[in-house]
């Protein structure tokens, strides 16, 4: 019995499973394609990328034709190397015939049609509901689906059964037990191995309640077939026996594969800019910032309450066409900003002194001479990099605490090229926009020694 709801005695938990081979085909490339690149991080960041939009997919949120495009022309410039080129192929070709469309109208047909309710509650936001009102009336479903929204979820209990499309690893943040007597989740078949048997739920407080599995009933219903489309079948499909074998492979694939590692799968956030303009932003993932007193750095967002004092977010930098020879010239300049101080110095013995009373612990004449070489990355103790830093007139906390990882990284035994550029390039992205003298009136698009970026203009 819940503590918030004593009239519980039971929920009904329906697993709505659909199988759309659009869909399918495209994880399943993009599982590839990750399995191939191991740990380089230009391929990584490619493909998530590609499984944000999926994540939409998945979560029947509005996918415009601009993000399709820009997400095939990314696949397309990025993932041309030839061990990459038939799954890229398949993702660039897929992108193209998933039509979110015909997998929310179709599935919630048949869950009408198949089961006795006649009123159905569907969890959504509230800046969805009118993409989702546009679907429901042009297939006559609007008399049997309500909205319910998130902010609501936790605060009320429902008399009519609720539909989500968020898979049910996703929900223990967003409902108490229990929202409804019956709870329908609707999700593609790969991701069947996310169901649970038991549950844990958010209460009002925000502390957990486990639920007993006696007090629940799981029910999986058959699977959704939901037809490809004539496209997709002309290119995709041989004969009926090939199909099938092609098929089960797909299926044996991800019930061998944790592709999405039991992690929430959708992890970004829809903000609006100045003009009331909706982006999407990943949630955890570390963004260029700048605040509205000018102030450049990182910030981190778990939720749209956060980004009350951006003005300014560094959303992409596309570090693609950042040529090797750019690189290696960009690496060298960040590296001068301290090194060509230390060269210049006249005295190596009044250096020495120098450095030691700013904290550094190994300031020997062989070691100044091996921290200037353009060779050398940088002083490995973080000691002698913060006194060399502060010698060269870098104070700011963090400013060297950014220096420091970069060295890091860029001292990486592994570190590939694509990781080397995205590191660089975020440098290079820094020092031009301190170098832009007000920040009142930034565009929206810059491009700079072969790197590419995107501001959206918060306040």
């Amino acid at each position: 019995m819940s503590m918030f709801f004593p009239s519980f005695e039971q929920a009904n938990i329906f697993f709505i499973p659909y199988d759309y081979k659009p869909l399918s085909l495209l994880v399943h490339a993009i599982s590839e394609i990750r399995k191939t690149a191991g740990e380089e991080y230009q391929v990584i960041d490619i493909t998530k990328k590609c499984m944000l939009i999926v994540n939409k997919y998945i979560s029947v949120r509005e996918i415009y034709n601009d993000d399709i495009n820009n997400i095939r022309e990314v696949v397309k410039r990025g993932l041309s190397r030839s061990d990459l080129r038939e799954n890229a192929k398949i993702i660039y070709k897929c992108f193209k015939y998933v039509n979110p469309l015909v997998i929310i109208g179709e599935v919630l047909e048949n869950l009408i049609l198949n089961n006795i309710f006649n009123k159905y509650g569907l969890l959504v936001e509230r800046n969805q509901w009118d993409y989702i009102f546009s679907i429901l009336k042009d297939r006559d479903l609007i008399d049997f689906i309500q909205p319910i929204f998130k902010d609501e979820i936790k605060e009320k209990y429902f008399n009519i059964p609720i539909i989500t499309f968020l898979p049910i690893s996703w929900i223990s943040e967003l409902i108490i037990l229990p929202p409804a007597k019956n709870l329908f989740f609707i999700h593609p078949e790969f991701i069947y191995n996310q169901t649970y048997s038991s549950l844990v739920f958010k209460a009002p407080d925000n502390s957990s309640i486990e639920a007993e599995i006696d007090n629940i009933k799981f029910i999986k219903k058959p699977s959704t077939e939901i037809d490809g489309g004539y496209e997709f079948n002309l290119k995709f499909s041989s004969n009926e026996e090939d199909n099938s074998k092609f098929y089960e492979g797909l299926k044996s694939n991800f019930e061998n594969v944790e592709l999405f590692n039991n992690e929430r799968i959708l992890c970004s956030i829809d903000i609006k800019d100045k003009d009331g303009n909706t982006h999407w932003i990943e949630c955890n993932k570390q963004y260029l910032t700048i605040d509205y007193k000018g102030v450049i750095g990182f910030s981190v967002f778990e939720n749209s309450n956060q980004i009350h004092n951006v003005k300014y977010l560094i959303k992409e930098i596309d570090t693609i066409n950042l040529t090797s020879e750019n690189l290696n010239r960009a690496k060298k300049s960040i590296m001068e900003k301290w090194k060509k101080p230390l060269r210049d110095y006249p005295n190596l013995e009044i250096l020495i002194s120098k450095l030691e009373k700013l904290g550094a612990m190994k300031a020997t004449m062989q070691n100044i001479k091996n921290w200037c070489s353009p060779d050398n990355i940088a002083p490995r103790s973080f000691e002698d990099y913060k006194a060399v830093l502060l010698f060269a007139g870098i104070t700011d906390k963090e400013e060297i605490d950014r220096f420091f990882e970069l060295a890091k990284k860029l001292r990486g035994d592994s570190i590939s090229e694509g990781h080397e550029k995205r590191v660089v390039g975020q440098e290079i992205v820094i020092d031009f926009l301190k170098k832009i003298k007000s920040i009142d009136n930034l565009g929206s698009n810059y491009e700079v020694d072969g790197i590419s970026f995107s501001i959206i203009t918060l306040g």
